[in-house]
């Protein structure tokens, strides 16, 4: 005679615990996963941490992606923390691409400081350039400082020129001297020591010199302001005073040559008199 299921359900509540469990280790799996899914949650959450971890993952793995959801949303921080750190790299970063946007500067910005290094140097390119022109103008600046000369040159000679006019425009007149003076000079006397500097040459130089300056203040020709104004204003060096010293400079270190090199020989050379004879 079969008892009815009430009168089974209060025998097997009043059985050890140790019963109990052999009870239910002897039942087919159908009949286990249809005794958990009666029990309370409180009741499934008890049998679940007393199981080992090996199980526990074989469980969570064959559950539905909803139901680990709602697993994972349920626990504290702290396990959701440990849960993650125990993740494959793989892994996290599906579970991180997942998530909101909100969300993902949340934690972004929780991280230390070297982390939020090593995330944006594995990024793309693209990736960066949309990071960086996301943030306000202060901290790119904070950004741009502290990276190392050689990186600013890639970044400043990678922008349009466009770009490169409103950045230069935007600094002091104390950068802007320092560059015209390093850069741009050194530029306009190259092999300078070689020429015959004649005085048609040297006004060339001054008119493109001038025009460089009145650029650097944003004047124009027709506002009328003095040449010896806008020099006092720039207050960089003179191109052909600086051809000039670099010529004397050039013929005291040939003077000072105790050898016989080419360069002293050509320098004090003297022609052979007369005239060469026609069809040489």
């Amino acid at each position: 005679m079969k008892c009815p299921v009430s009168l089974r359900r209060k025998v097997f509540d009043q059985c050890p615990v140790s019963l109990r469990r052999q009870v239910f280790d002897q039942c087919p799996v159908s009949l286990r996963i249809q005794v958990f899914d009666q029990c309370l949650v409180s009741l499934r959450i008890q049998v679940f941490y007393q199981c080992p971890v090996s199980l526990r993952r074989q469980v969570f793995d064959q559950c539905p992606v909803s139901a680990r959801r709602q697993v994972f949303d349920q626990c504290p921080v702290s396990l959701r923390r440990q849960v993650f750190n125990q993740c494959p790299v793989s892994l996290k970063r599906q579970v991180f691409y997942q998530c909101p946007v909100s969300l993902r500067r949340q934690v972004f910005d929780q991280c230390p400081v070297s982390l939020k290094r090593q995330v944006f140097d594995q990024c793309p390119v693209s990736l960066k350039r949309q990071v960086f022109y996301q943030c306000p103008v202060s901290l790119r600046r904070q950004v741009f400082y502290q990276c190392p000369v050689s990186l600013r040159r890639q970044v400043f000679y990678q922008c349009p020129v466009s770009l490169r006019r409103q950045v230069f425009d935007q600094c002091p007149v104390s950068l802007k001297r320092q560059v015209f003076n390093q850069c741009v000079l050194p530029r306009m006397t190259y092999s300078c020591q070689t020429w015959s500097l004649t005085k048609a040459m040297g006004h060339g130089l001054r008119t493109a010199q001038r025009a460089m300056e009145r650029k650097k203040l944003k004047l124009k020709v027709k506002d009328n302001v003095p040449c010896t104004e806008i020099r006092k204003r720039t207050g960089v060096q003179d191109v052909v005073q600086l051809a000039l010293k670099q010529k004397w400079k050039w013929a005291g270190h040939v003077a000072r040559f105790d050898d016989n090199r080419w360069t002293q020989r050509m320098t004090e050379l003297q022609p052979r008199e007369g005239r060469r004879a026609r069809r040489r």
